[in-house]
């Protein structure tokens, strides 16, 4: 069994090694929130996924993520802030899924966590166009991008609060709630979570009671 259990992670340390253009092949996950608020900018970028006669998978990742082009600053200053070239994680049936048309875009976060500019992503990735939401996922980027600004705007949090307590999706709820977590604003995430269904998102992150942190460790990346 023993020899069994090592062939396995011989097996495993060899797909790790075999797919340099996944970033990240172990580690956290972090939610679309915690990348969100964490970040000083959030672009979304192309990706030309069109292979060349002969082309390996690996370096059309590599050269589409070098080649990528910013379509839409959803806040913050990408000159300044964004990492050159872009190096990130998608999963492999996202890459897959992208390569049959030839193309992606991609929302990522990036920041200075130690000084330097770096994109923000765990295993999960980042938003693509290949997920079902991501029309839902980029506009809700765009809210807060609003948001972020005005926190003690009331109309901007009884926004973030209703979000919280409407949505559907985990993603966008775990960005309001960061939200109004880090502006200090946990009487919110109680109201949300007693208007919402029992279903909701947000009731799923109390009951398994997830941390609201108005102190949110940004260096952990």
């Amino acid at each position: 069994m023993m020899r069994g259990m090592r062939g396995l992670a011989l097996m495993i340390g060899v797909a790790i090694v075999l797919t340099p253009a996944m970033v990240v092949q172990a580690g956290p996950a972090y939610p679309l929130g915690r990348k969100a608020v964490c970040a000083g900018v959030a672009v979304e970028v192309e990706l030309n996924l069109e292979a060349p006669d002969g082309g390996s998978r690996t370096g059309v990742r590599d050269r589409a993520m070098a080649r990528a082009r910013v379509t839409a600053t959803l806040y913050g200053t990408p000159a300044v802030d964004l990492p050159r070239p872009l190096k990130f994680f998608l999963p492999e049936r996202t890459w897959r899924q992208a390569e049959k048309r030839g193309h992606l875009r991609a929302i990522v976060f990036a920041a200075r966590p130690t000084g330097t500019p770096t994109l923000l992503f765990g295993v999960e990735g980042a938003p693509t166009d290949v997920d079902p939401d991501y029309a839902a996922v980029r506009a809700a980027v765009l809210r807060y991008a609003r948001w972020r600004d005005r926190r003690s705007d009331p109309a901007v949090l009884a926004e973030a609060e209703k979000t919280l307590a409407t949505t559907a999706s985990r993603s966008i709820a775990s960005l309001a709630w960061t939200f109004l977590c880090s502006s200090g604003h946990s009487d919110a995430i109680a109201r949300a979570a007693h208007l919402a269904p029992p279903s909701s998102p947000v009731a799923t992150m109390v009951k398994d009671g997830a941390a609201c942190r108005s102190d949110l460790d940004c260096r952990d990346w």
